[in-house]
């Protein structure tokens, strides 16, 4: 997993200030063709960059894929006057002890200026890049957290990881979640069973938390008590003859 100390994403708070948008509706010249004598704004479509500051690396860098929302809104763009939401990132688990906890969006790298319920002011104008602020902490009671699933299998006493080394017929066409919502159950697949020739065949016994088989996952489901990022094992019996 991506080690990060602090993230933080970012608006720059500067560009909340332009006078001129980026390209859209000219307002500066009356509907109706009279003349004015004020100078009025320009107002169009702007971008929105998502950026977070890594302090071990002391620099800004691409959030992380796994701090985002699957189904979460963040727009690459905002029409300027208007309010534009995004929404928040999740918290992921770093380890048994600690999380990465989402602390809200700001317009600065300094984070001293917060969107207020994770909404851009209609006062922003120009391109704008959001930093996020990500802290390391302990697992509060009200979190909710994702963690990771790691897969492995035992062939001949030699232990291998990942989906891409179980034997290609027992997987095909199953999809296996590579990460699991805290306080939620979560089934796995069965593997298929696969005979690759009239010899031999591979049959799938169940999901196991040990190599050695021990303590199985009961129908193949992760509780809605397990917490943390965890690892699961295959037991695969192979016949030959």
């Amino acid at each position: 997993m991506l080690k990060v100390k602090t993230i933080i994403v970012a608006l720059s708070l500067l560009a909340c200030t332009f006078l001129y948008g980026c390209g859209g509706v000219d307002s500066s010249t009356p509907q109706d063709g009279s003349d004015s004598s004020t100078s009025q704004e320009s107002l169009g479509v702007c971008s929105i960059e998502y950026k977070y500051f890594d302090e071990e690396l002391d620099k800004t860098a691409d959030i992380p894929q796994f701090l985002w929302r699957p189904d979460g809104n963040y727009p690459t763009s905002y029409q300027e006057s208007s309010k534009q939401s995004i929404d928040a990132l999740r918290n992921f688990r770093k380890d048994d002890a600690t999380i990465y906890a989402f602390e809200g969006w700001y317009y600065d790298v300094e984070y001293t200026n917060e969107l207020t319920d994770n909404v851009m002011d209609s006062t922003c104008r120009g391109d704008i890049t959001l930093y996020a602020k990500i802290v390391e902490r302990a697992k509060t009671d009200t979190d909710v957290v994702f963690a990771t699933i790691t897969y492995k299998w035992k062939e001949f006493d030699i232990i291998k990881e990942g989906i891409s080394t179980f034997p290609k017929g027992m997987v095909e066409g199953l999809i296996f979640p590579i990460e699991y919502e805290e306080g939620k159950a979560i089934t796995l697949p069965a593997l298929k069973k696969w005979k690759p020739n009239k010899n031999v065949s591979y049959e799938f016994v169940g999901w196991y938390y040990e190599s050695s088989h021990q303590n199985e996952l009961l129908n193949g489901v992760i509780p809605a008590t397990q917490k943390g990022n965890i690892t699961v094992y295959a037991a695969i019996s192979i016949w030959v003859g």
